[in-house]
């Protein structure tokens, strides 16, 4: 039921933003990375796409946080995949004809799947487990032409899964193109 509500709540609060008469640019992009799950890090994608009217907008991401792995032979190994749905609403700040800094904080509704082998028992255990939590990010757009744009972007979250916190951190490198 949480999902559903994020999902109303972001396609409302973008429909209306952008509602107006104004020309909005509708972009899409890509971005690779590395992310950082409790200290242990992995590499990371993500496939996003928004819309921006002036100084605001608005925009959905996949994250795939990768597969964060951790083993000491003879004795155990552990891995979790982080993987995401992002909303978020976007403020851009132009810092010159070329380039804007960005903000940007939204909801995360996450999966991590985990597996644990402990070698001297023998037993392996798996569990998956979702939720719903904050992320906010900042960024640098380059924008290189009418329809093309880099980016670097940082973002965090706290995962609250099953009463821990666990602390996911990205950093990625993008592209955008609008349409």
């Amino acid at each position: 039921m949480k999902k559903i509500s994020a999902v109303t709540l972001s396609t409302l609060l973008a429909s209306s933003m952008f509602a107006s008469g104004a020309m909005a640019d509708n972009y899409f992009g890509v971005g690779v990375g590395s992310a950082d799950l409790e200290g242990v890090d992995d590499s990371s994608f993500k496939i996003f796409g928004g819309t921006r009217n002036g100084n605001l907008g608005f925009e959905v991401a996949y994250h795939d946080f990768g597969k964060p792995e951790e083993s000491y032979p003879g004795l155990y190994y552990a891995s979790l995949e982080p993987t995401g749905i992002e909303f978020s609403g976007v403020g851009y700040m132009p810092v010159s004809p070329t380039m804007d800094f960005f903000g940007k904080i939204g909801l995360l509704m996450w999966d991590v799947d985990a597996t644990f082998t402990d070698y001297t028992v023998p037993v392996t255990l798996t569990g998956s487990e979702d939720g719903n939590d904050l992320i906010y990010g900042v960024g640098l757009q380059f924008n290189s032409s009418n329809n093309f744009s880099l980016r670097v972007e940082y973002q965090a979250s706290t995962l609250d899964v099953e009463g821990e916190d666990i602390d996911l951190e990205n950093w990625s490198v993008g592209a955008t193109f609008k349409f």
